[in-house]
């Protein structure tokens, strides 16, 4: 199994953040998701 960059608490939090109805664009504007998007993205 791949291990994931990011830890489970990292990804909770994005989701909720999500759930909790912020814009993703003002999710992915943060600094501590913003390398996680990107990461994401390329991969």
């Amino acid at each position: 199994m791949k291990r994931s960059r990011f830890s489970e608490e990292q990804i909770i939090a994005v989701l909720k953040k999500q759930e909790a109805g912020m814009p993703t664009a003002d999710v992915l504007d943060e600094p501590q998701t913003s390398r996680f998007a990107t990461s994401n993205a390329l991969s």
